[in-house]
This record gives structure tokens, C-alpha cells and sequence, in this order.
């Protein structure tokens, strides 16, 4: 047989033939797609079809306007696509509005490193460059967002700057002082020295730090060679120390050592006396806390005396139950002091550096931490240091700047949140949280909450719109603060910088304080916190979106941040959760589940995945994973994603190529039942597996739970489709004539097939499918649905035979397994070269009458073998398995150039079918 007559066999085949290209080049086709989405308003259209569907809203929280996206921006966003395409295309009014977080230090801090001198030029100049750069970094976060492929309008988005957003914001601040939740106070807060202002709980992450721990000992003032002794990992605050304080429920010793004698707790005798390396020591006696109390101490640096008192938060933890007041800088402290009446002394300032309040010319301007070795030597000058060590310990830092706060009282404003507490707590048990911990998180961090610090001592916020009159007091009045968010909404926050406070009052406001009638205004703004944290109002509510919202979904850190503040918010508003469901995702790590840092070398770009890889690659990473935990990204698991993708879109190629000639029409206006009835029974056992697919993807999306979804589809992709149905298939697809009945029925199946799984995957793999439905769509099946968006999400059919069916083929797919292992084995040994070559003979061990059932005809297109029948006859057995024994046999005769299976004989040089289609083709 010649070289052209092989070739002219060829060309009498009906081969695939499609424009949906192997190499998928998506780094330029997504682009081409997106275009073609923008300019047909898909999305617009979208929303409007279902403007009277079932609502589904996800509320998106707003992530910081400053510096490029990370690969935890790209998890956060596209779980949210994937989410929001899901209801979209089952119909629901499911609009999605981005947002962005716009104020704050950052944003200060990148002008000020531009080279803006911040006390060069007015507020409002400084504020209006932050603007600048803050709407610069929108614009180039907005165009890597939109690489992404979004489904959502990117001109209908929201601003935290925006002016609108300000005046809501100020309105909910005007019903918290209705509530009477809103005061002023002198107290000790996180404060940043690196920031200058003051922090939130949200706002402090706990990173290990070297730091001074030391036993001091204060010497009665009657007694210079007898002191109480206490334990220290903060020594810089001994020169602003106030009060000594002990427990009176404890008992307490005095030990000497040498000439000197020391009281602290027996319960830490042992400790104390191994810390300090003391080894010869004697017990005097034994006394209560209560003796010690009214004792009056010496000052380890200065003359001056130290009352001894109680305090219930002295413990017995560590150190030696007597504990150092430094009134200014810790919350017990600040408290004792205030009950005992001592006026508290401050002597740090903004900056973190001595003030002259210290009364101590050798620190007034220098910066606190460096002063711990200058104080630990001067007390070892006075013999007043039992000993110091370097330990290290997890310390509040500052998640911005990374570096260390302390605590330091100053005048802030506050919201009650110990007035809120038990309303937020219930709000919380009506919240559905993924994970579930998130509720036991979340509820804790409240029970652990009086107080939200939303003062910040910064330019670049949003004002706290508060009068102070000339007696200093403030003017908490709802409707004051309502007259400025009016303000806000015509001209913006920046109006608090441009007018004077007589100005921004209502006309002819009078104050029994202010009878000159001369005001002040407040120079703080508010924590953005705060500002993020009524998104829900001034969005949602504002959108006239149904609120509480379904979803909020970010990253687990939120549960501090956006998570809390929106629950707070939202309480004060409607006594209830703006949110219905929280759903939290972990953190993105490289391959080794290192954090990636740009020190270590180890980030990767989403930029870089675009233009390397393609959105969809990076969307199917996403559904890859269990998000709900910290997640892992490299190139090695890229390119085990890829590889799935190009399993996937082989797929789709091979279905689309299929169906190059079929008429769409003889089935689209057909109800399924009614066409599945003239399908064959392997059709239908492949469309009851799809079936219970589209049921798994309901439930998979609903649940979030993306990465069930991901497995069952790979794996009905791999083995249930490309290893089987397409597998078989083939023969008659390119075999038989283009009208022959088995042919369509299978181009049949694979219509459902195809439609169904770019409709299942396009939530995930939107770009692709998009592709894929264009070049479907070219046959004019459907073009009056001008995008794959516009089609509704496959739904499930009602088969009534579904278990026969599965029961039946399920059992002949694993004797189908144990075949290929006999036909394995024949080709190792050398019985036959190929699968095409084989004759195969089954004989079953248990009789099955649904697999029996079977015509040898078809047994030989499902094994794809040139031969195979059943028997119940003893036969020569070459593999045996749990189901049968199979005999793999060399097929004795001609081989089909056409086919390529062997025939006793052929009909001239091809087998009697091929000679039948070529008569036929003819």
C-alpha cells in the first residue's frame, strides 16, 4: 500500500475542525476579550436583565489606595468574581461596586518621601497632593484589578475621599453622639512614634523584640538597706515611675542577701533568686501584702518618695509580685493613679522622645528606646540594679511602619464600645462565619473591647467635625455635626481647613460657653477604620442595595480590622450585622509556605502572572486552593496549573471541533428529556455524570467551596471524557457518514456537554469560555446572545433512569480498566504492538446481565480493539482481576488503511464499513 493511497484515505475522514486554537496565548487574547465585553456593556446588561431577580450582594471592602497589587489583592478579588459571575448568570441582582480606602499615613508618608515639605505649604496643599496621589494609585491599581477580567462597572465605583461618602460617614458619627457612645478622654492608647498618633487595637501586630528586662530595687525611705523589688522589660519608664504596687491577697518575704534586704512574693522566691543568680540567701519572715501598703519607697534615680498600694492586676505570672507604676504609659497604671489621686505625668512626647516634664536634663530629647541602657546604668551607678538580661518577647509594633508603639496616655476621641457590647455580641450570633472559628475570633475581640480610639493625630482624613468653645468645652451636638456632614456633601472634608470654625457653624449658633461667640475646631481626623468601616452605609444604603448584605469576604486579619469595624458601624446604625455571612481567606505564600517578602526574594507579580501566563491561569490557581487557609503560589505550581488548563481547554478544542457540522437547531428547541430518550445508552450515562456535575457546581459555589468543584470537573474532564467518552468516540466521529444516526447522537451529547461545562467553568475561567462560546457561536446555533454571560448557568435535568444507568456503565468502566491492563500486559510481552490489534475475550465471574448485554459490535467501539467478545467458556487466561478474565490475543487478518482495525478479510483494500461510507461519500 502506497504513500497516497494512505493519503487519500485521509482526506475522506470528517476530522475536528475549529478556530479554537490549541495554544491558548491568553496573555494577548484576554485582552481582546475584555474589549469585546467592555464594548457590548455586558455587564450593564447584566445587571439590568436581572434588576428584578432574587438579590445576591457582595459588598466589597476596600483595599488601601497605595502601591502595587500583591498576590492576595488577586486572591481577594477574583474569589469574589468567581462568586458574583456564579449569581449573576443564575439569574440573581448581583451587582458588584469596587471601592478603595483612600486616607491615611501611607498616603502622607509617599508624598512627604516625594520631596513635599509638609510644614512648607497649607493644609489644604498637602491634603490636595494626598488626593492626587491617592486618585493615581486608583487609577494604576484599577487597570491591574482589570486585567483581571472583573465582572463589575469600573466608572461605578467608591472612594472613601469622596465627598458624598465623608457625609455619610459624619451622619453616622452625629447618631453615635445622639446615643451619648462619643467622649473625650486623657488615656493611655497605642501610640506610634513612627506614625505620630495614636493606634487602634486593629491596627497593632505583635512581632518578637529584643528588650531589657530588669529587677530594680526601690529602698525605704527610713530604711536605705531595705527595698522592695520589682521586674521591669521596659526601662525607660523608671524615670517617669509614680507608685509601687502590691497585692494585699498575697504573701510576701523578706530575704537577705548579703547587707541587703528585699521583700517580693514567696510564690516567685524561687525564680527571682535563680534569675538572679543568687545563691546565698536567708528567709527573715513572712508577711501579707497588706503590710506593705502605705509604705513609702525611694525613687531608684531621684529624691523623691514612692507610695506603696494595692492593685488587683498585680499577679503572680512572672517578676516579683510588685509591680512599677508609670501612670502615663499603661491602662492599669493610668487607672491606679486616677484612683489614688496623683496627678500623672507624661513626659514623652508625639515623637516618642523626653519632654522637660521628665525634670532630667539628661534625657529631654532623647527618643525612649535609646535611653534603656543610659537608665540601667545610672541605677547600677546607685546600686539600685539587681541585674538586667536581654530577652526576647512578642511586642505591639505598628502593622504599618513595622515598628514598635508603646503605651502613652493623651487626650483622644473615643466610641463606647462597653455601651455597645452586648448588642454587638448578639449581632455576632446571627453572623454565619467561614471558617466557623471566625465567630469564637471575632466574638473575644469584643468581649475583650471597651473602647475605639478614632482620633488620629493626622491631616490627610476625614476631620472629627467637633467645636470647642471658649471654655475648651466640646460641643456635642447632632445637629452641629449633621450641619457639617451637610457641608461635607457640597464641598468636601477639605471645607473643616478653609473656613473658621464660626464659618462652619450654623448661621447665628449661639453657645452659653462661647457669649464672645469665638469656637474652635478639632485638629484630629478620624481613624480610617472608621472611614472603611461605614462603607455599608454609604454605599449600600446609598445605592438603595437591600442591606444587611449577603457576603463580606477578605482576609482573616480583618477580623481586627474591617470585619469589626463594620459590625460596630453597623450596630450603631441598626442595632444589627451589615453583613450576613463573613467569609475569611488566609495569607499567600511562595512555594516553601515562606511569606513573601521582597527582601527575601521570593514575590511573584500579578502583573507578571498576566503577561506570562493569562488571567485564567491565575483564577484557576485560585479555585485550586483552599482558601480558607494560607495558600501557596510558585512556579512549580503554576505550572502544574497550566497543565490542568491545557487539559481542560484540550477538551473543549476537541468538542468544538466535533461539532464543526452539526445542526444545532434539531435540538435547541427541544426539551432534554425528549432528545436524551433517542440518545444511546453510553450518551446517556455520560450526560447523567454531567448531571450530577451541574449538581456538585450548585452546591460547590454556594458553599464556596471552589476547590470540590475544581477536583470532580478535572477529574470527569480527565477520565470520564478525555480518557472514555472522546476516546471511544473518535472512531465513529471520523469514520462514519457526516449523517449517520450514531454520529449525531454523540455530537448530540457532546452539544450538552460542551454548552454545559463552558457554562459550569466560566465563573472560573472566564475569558476561555468566552472563547470557547464565540467560536460556538459562529455556527449561528444562538446568536441572538451576543456574549457567553448573557446565557444562563446550566441547571440540572430530571433523568429518570439515572442509577441503572450509573450502576450499569460504572461496572463496565472498571472492566474497561482491568482490559487495559491485559492489553498493557499483551504489549509488554509482545503478544500485539498496539490496543487496535487486539482480540479480547471476557469472561465474568459473577454473572452480570446489565454488562453482558453488551453486542460483541459495541464491546469492540467501547475497548476501541478490533475484536472482543464475552464467554462462558474456560479460556486461556492472561490477566484476572476481581470482575473477570480476560484473554488479549493478536487479531488475526488485514488491517483497514481507513480504520486501521483488523478484518478476517477486506472489501478491494478496505474493511466492508469504510467501503460502505466511501460508496456512500460518493
Amino acid at each position: 500500500m502506497n504513500k497516497n493511497h494512505k493519503e487519500s484515505y485521509k482526506d475522506t475522514l470528517l476530522m475536528p475542525q475549529t478556530n479554537f486554537e490549541m495554544r491558548a496565548n491568553l496573555p494577548a487574547k484576554e485582552l481582546i476579550i475584555q474589549d469585546f465585553w467592555n464594548k457590548k456593556v455586558i455587564y450593564q446588561k447584566l445587571i439590568t436583565k436581572n434588576k428584578n431577580g432574587k438579590p445576591f450582594i457582595l459588598h466589597d471592602g476596600p483595599p488601601y489606595a497605595n502601591g502595587d497589587l500583591h498576590m492576595g489583592h488577586a486572591l481577594n478579588k477574583i474569589l469574589k468574581d468567581i462568586i458574583v459571575r456564579y449569581y449573576n448568570s443564575n439569574g440573581y441582582y448581583a451587582p458588584y461596586i469596587p471601592g478603595w480606602d483612600t486616607h491615611g499615613l501611607p498616603i502622607e508618608q509617599a508624598v512627604t518621601n516625594s520631596g513635599i515639605d509638609r510644614k512648607a505649604i497649607t493644609i489644604n496643599e498637602f491634603r490636595d497632593k494626598c488626593q492626587t496621589y491617592a486618585t493615581k494609585q486608583i487609577a494604576s491599581q484599577k487597570t491591574q484589578f482589570q486585567r483581571l477580567g472583573l465582572l463589575t462597572d469600573f466608572k461605578d465605583c467608591y472612594y472613601t475621599f469622596d465627598q458624598n461618602y465623608e457625609a455619610e460617614q459624619i451622619r453616622l458619627f452625629a447618631k453615635m453622639i445622639e446615643k451619648k457612645l462619643v467622649y473625650r478622654n486623657l488615656y493611655p492608647v497605642y501610640w506610634s512614634p513612627s506614625s505620630e498618633s495614636a493606634l487602634a487595637e486593629a491596627e497593632i501586630e505583635y512581632i518578637n523584640k529584643k528588650s531589657w528586662a530588669i529587677f530594680v530595687a526601690f529602698n525605704l525611705a527610713k530604711d536605705a538597706n531595705t527595698a522592695l523589688v520589682i521586674w521591669t522589660t521596659t526601662p525607660w519608664t523608671i524615670p517617669a515611675n509614680q507608685m509601687l504596687a502590691v497585692n494585699e491577697n498575697f504573701t510576701y518575704v523578706l530575704i537577705k542577701v548579703g547587707k541587703k534586704k528585699y521583700y517580693l512574693a514567696l510564690d516567685l522566691l524561687t525564680s527571682f533568686v535563680k534569675t538572679n543568680k543568687i545563691e546565698d540567701y536567708k528567709i527573715i519572715k513572712q508577711i501579707s501584702g497588706k503590710d506593705l501598703i502605705g509604705l513609702k519607697v525611694l525613687h531608684p534615680l531621684y529624691d523623691r518618695i514612692t507610695p506603696v498600694v494595692h492593685s488587683d492586676h498585680v499577679n503572680l505570672e512572672s517578676g516579683t509580685g510588685i509591680v512599677h507604676i508609670a501612670p502615663g504609659f499603661g491602662v492599669d497604671d493610668f487607672n491606679l493613679a486616677l484612683k489614688h489621686k496623683i496627678k500623672i505625668n507624661i513626659p514623652i512626647d508625639d515623637q516618642g522622645k523626653y519632654t522637660e516634664d521628665i525634670n532630667d536634663d539628661t534625657l529631654v530629647g532623647k527618643f525612649y528606646d535609646d535611653a534603656n541602657e543610659l537608665v540601667i546604668n545610672r541605677l547600677k551607678a546607685k546600686n539600685n540594679l539587681l541585674s538586667s538580661n536581654g530577652i526576647i518577647h512578642s511586642y505591639p509594633h505598628d502593622w504599618r511602619t513595622k515598628k514598635p508603639v508603646i503605651y502613652r496616655a493623651t487626650w483622644q476621641w473615643f466610641i463606647a464600645i462597653k455601651t455597645l457590647k452586648p448588642t454587638v455580641l448578639k449581632a455576632i450570633t446571627k453572623v454565619d462565619f467561614l471558617p466557623e472559628w471566625g465567630k469564637k475570633r471575632l466574638t473575644l475581640m469584643i468581649k475583650n473591647r471597651n473602647d475605639w480610639c478614632i482620633s488620629r493625630q493626622r491631616i490627610w482624613g476625614v476631620p472629627i467635625p467637633i467645636f470647642y468653645t471658649e471654655k475648651k468645652t466640646a460641643i456635642l451636638d447632632s445637629k452641629v455635626i449633621n450641619h457639617v456632614a451637610d457641608l461635607f456633601a457640597k464641598a468636601g472634608s477639605n471645607i473643616w481647613y478653609q473656613k473658621s470654625a464660626q464659618e462652619l457653624l450654623p448661621k447665628n449658633y449661639q453657645h452659653k460657653d462661647s457669649p464672645n461667640n469665638i469656637f474652635t475646631k478639632e485638629t484630629d481626623i478620624m481613624d480610617v477604620w472608621y472611614d472603611s468601616g461605614v462603607s455599608h452605609l454609604a454605599v449600600i444604603k446609598n445605592n438603595d442595595l437591600p442591606w444587611p448584605v449577603d457576603l463580606y469576604l477578605e482576609g482573616n486579619d480583618q477580623f481586627r480590622g474591617w470585619f469589626n469595624s463594620s459590625l460596630i458601624t453597623g450596630v450603631v446604625n441598626a442595632n444589627q450585622s451589615p453583613y450576613k455571612t463573613a467569609l475569611a481567606h488566609g495569607f499567600v505564600n511562595d512555594e516553601k509556605g515562606n511569606k513573601m517578602s521582597k527582601s527575601l526574594g521570593n514575590t511573584i507579580t500579578l502583573s507578571s502572572i498576566c503577561q506570562n501566563y493569562g488571567a485564567d491561569i491565575l483564577r484557576l490557581w485560585v479555585a485550586s486552593v483552599d482558601f480558607q487557609d494560607d495558600t501557596a503560589i510558585g512556579p512549580e505550581i503554576l505550572k502544574q496549573i497550566s497543565e490542568n488548563y491545557r487539559k481542560i481547554r484540550n477538551l473543549l478544542r476537541f468538542l468544538l471541533g466535533n461539532l464543526f457540522d452539526f445542526n444545532f437547531k434539531s435540538i435547541i428547541n427541544k426539551q432534554f428529556e425528549q432528545v436524551f430518550e433517542t440518545l444511546a445508552e453510553v450518551d446517556q450515562y455520560i450526560l447523567v455524570k454531567l448531571n450530577n456535575l451541574i449538581k456538585l457546581s450548585h452546591q460547590s459555589y454556594q458553599n464556596y467551596d471552589f476547590i470540590n468543584f475544581y477536583k470532580e470537573t478535572l477529574n470527569f474532564i480527565t477520565n470520564d471524557l478525555s480518557a472514555f467518552y472522546c476516546d471511544i468516540s473518535k472512531d465513529i466521529l471520523y469514520l462514519n457518514l457526516a449523517n449517520d444516526i450514531r454520529r449525531r447522537q454523540i455530537q448530540t451529547t457532546m452539544f450538552y456537554l460542551l454548552t454545559s461545562l463552558i457554562g459550569l467553568l466560566s465563573p472560573i475561567l472566564p475569558h476561555t469560555c468566552e472563547e470557547a462560546f464565540q467560536s460556538l457561536n459562529q455556527t449561528s446555533w444562538d446568536q441572538a446572545k451576543t456574549s457567553l454571560m448573557e446565557q444562563s448557568f446550566p441547571q440540572p435535568w430530571k433523568i429518570k433512569q439515572e442509577k441503572a444507568l450509573l450502576t450499569k456503565w460504572d461496572a463496565f468502566l472498571k472492566l474497561r480498566t482491568d482490559v487495559n491492563q491485559a492489553i498493557s500486559q499483551a504489549q509488554t510481552k509482545a503478544i500485539i504492538k498496539n490496543t487496535l490489534e487486539s482480540d479480547v475475550v471476557i469472561k465474568l465471574k459473577q454473572e452480570n446481565p446489565l454488562l453482558s448485554e453488551i453486542s460483541a459490535k459495541d464491546l469492540e467501539k467501547l475497548l476501541i480493539v478490533s475484536s472482543a467478545k464475552w464467554t462462558n467458556d474456560n479460556i486461556n487466561t492472561t490477566y484476572s482481576s476481581d470482575l473477570a478474565e480476560i484473554t488479549v490475543s493478536l487479531k488475526q487478518g488485514s488491517k483497514c488503511p481507513r480504520c486501521w482495525l483488523i478484518y478476517s478479510s477486506l472489501v478491494t483494500d478496505v474493511c466492508q464499513r469504510c467501503s460502505q461510507v466511501l460508496a456512500k461519500k460518493k
